[in-house]
């Protein structure tokens, strides 16, 4: 945290909303108006700048976010992500996944529903590409169908 920009832990349920709020999560961009003054943090409280927020998460995930305050902070966080300066990483555990190395999923992509958006794989979506490493299988236990995999 400091005077121009932030960071924060979005926790699962929150929606990083950088337009109107139109589901039934909790509104990030309404709790930080509500913890932070304009004037002192003018971007957090503007629409059309996206109340400050640089890129999404999806209702349901959580992760860190980073905010513009003001607008200088907005536009140097732009700047470093359109110059590819900023990488997101994630870590995901997964079902039944076989095969170890990199991977890619080349896929198009729709959200659909308003209240409780969801992304489905369909021919009519946009296209997405993400490239991931399987870090670990991890099979046995109690249930004999334990089988999961950490990307």
């Amino acid at each position: 945290d400091g005077p121009d920009m932030m960071v924060l832990c979005k926790p699962p349920g929150w929606e990083v909303d950088s337009t109107a709020n139109e589901t039934d999560a909790v509104s990030l961009s309404a709790y930080l108006q509500q913890r932070f003054d304009q004037r002192d943090c003018p971007a957090v409280h503007a629409r059309e700048s996206g109340f400050g927020f640089v890129h999404r998460l999806d209702v349901a995930s959580s992760g860190l976010i980073l905010v513009g305050k003001t607008f200088k902070g907005l536009f140097y966080l732009q700047w470093q992500k359109n110059l590819y300066e900023i990488r997101r990483e994630y870590q995901v555990v997964s079902y039944d996944l076989e095969g170890h190395g990199k991977r890619t999923i080349d896929a198009k992509v729709r959200v659909s529903g308003n209240k409780a958006s969801r992304t489905l794989t369909e021919d009519r979506g946009l296209p997405a590409v993400s490239h991931f490493l399987t870090q670990a299988h991890l099979t046995g236990g109690s249930v004999a169908d334990f089988r999961f995999s950490m990307l």
